[in-house]
């Protein structure tokens, strides 16, 4: 079985039409690299805020391009200490100037026409489906009708719009995730997946820790906690050939604004 990446399911996504957005209004320039601010940005007023992919993806501001590093990273005494790029696991997404994504974390495409409409992803057998408040709630990518999808996701959101559980097909596999947040942050703080593929299962738990942000309130490295299972389908809530792994990583985001 192939290796989920972290990034893979590292969706930190929000959709709040009141959110607070943090710092200025003003656009700022590209972002090459991660801001070194510890601090949690803090709220400086309350503003309703457009509804389109950038919010959706857990994003503030006129966001062109997001692309995100993972090392390996150990401990040292009470820091985390950053290793290897694990280059397998570096990702992008992008978004239009309305707002609207043109490339996902899972490399789903996306065109539109001028009207902002949906036209294909890869092919024109791709199918995207908003909700009432815009928010995409399925998404299918496919080549042509003999394929199945290459991929299909379905995003539940909770009441204030941040995305608390994804369903997940991909050609043989088949995975759950559900997310938690502390407080208002439009980004978890729990990772909860279990990942089914051909008599593998995958139960995984990561914990999230923010460490740095830039100036429009969006975090640029995160520390990342995980355990996880794995074992091969015995019969009803068993398995065997089991094992146990837990490890650190560390993501740091690039992010171009226009």
């Amino acid at each position: 079985m192939k290796k989920l990446s972290y990034l893979f399911v590292m969706l930190l996504i929000s959709a709040c039409t009141n959110a607070a957005k943090p710092g200025s209004n003003t656009p700022t320039t590209i972002n090459q690299q991660p801001s070194t601010n510890n601090q949690q940005p803090t709220t400086i007023t309350q503003q309703p805020t457009p509804i389109n992919d950038v919010r959706a993806m857990g994003l503030f501001g006129p966001v062109c391009e997001v692309t995100i590093f993972e090392y390996d990273a150990f401990q040292e005494g009470d820091k985390l200490i950053k290793g290897d790029e694990i280059e397998n696991n570096r990702n992008q997404m992008k978004f239009n100037a309305k707002g609207l994504v043109t490339l996902d974390l899972w490399r789903g495409e996306y065109t539109y026409d001028a009207n902002g409409k949906f036209v294909k992803g890869v092919s024109t057998k791709s199918k995207m489906r908003r909700d009432d408040k815009g928010r995409v709630v399925f998404y299918s990518q496919r080549n042509d009708d003999e394929d199945d999808a290459m991929f299909q996701n379905e995003f539940t959101y909770d009441n204030q719009g941040r995305i608390v559980k994804i369903d997940r097909q991909f050609w043989e596999t088949t995975a759950h995730e559900t997310f938690t947040y502390e407080g208002d942050n439009i980004y978890p703080s729990k990772r909860i997946l279990k990942c089914f593929d051909e008599g593998t299962v995958i139960d995984s738990e990561t914990e999230y820790k923010y460490t740095k942000f830039d100036d429009h309130g969006n975090w640029t490295e995160c520390e990342l906690s995980y355990r996880t299972t794995e074992g091969e389908e015995a019969g009803e809530d068993e398995l065997t050939n089991v094992t146990h792994t837990k490890g650190n990583a560390i993501q740091v985001r690039n992010i171009k604004y226009y």
